[in-house]
């Protein structure tokens, strides 16, 4: 009987060690490509500076500009192990960022700003 019990408690400590053992896994990179509209026309909002967060958060993960077609592309690793909708920010308004075949794609449409 003291034999069992020596064994169960052994065996108790083993799957202990081996769980406080495993490596901790960090989150892992997600690439958010998308672009930026003006709703008054077709031209594209060059040089327009976009921010990314995670919902809940307010801290900006990262930020960047628009190029000369006005997309922008970020490459973040999002903090902790939940996974939450990231929002992709300009002047003020914002668009959350939607699952792709590859990453998350966004797209935020500005509104007119000329009379």
């Amino acid at each position: 009987m003291r034999w069992a019990l020596f064994c169960l408690a052994l065996a108790g400590c083993v799957s202990t060690l081996e769980i406080a053992d495993a490596p901790l896994t960090a989150a892992e990179p997600v690439e958010v490509t998308g672009r930026i509209i003006d709703a008054c026309g077709p031209e594209p909002m060059q040089h327009e500076p976009v921010a990314i967060r995670v919902a809940g958060e307010l801290e900006v993960l990262s930020s960047t500009e628009t190029d000369a077609s006005g997309a922008f592309s970020f490459r973040v690793t999002p903090p902790g192990d939940v996974v939450a909708p990231m929002f992709i920010e300009a002047r003020g308004l914002r668009t959350v960022a939607k699952p792709a075949r590859r990453g998350l794609v966004a797209e935020l449409v500005l509104p007119c700003t000329g009379g």
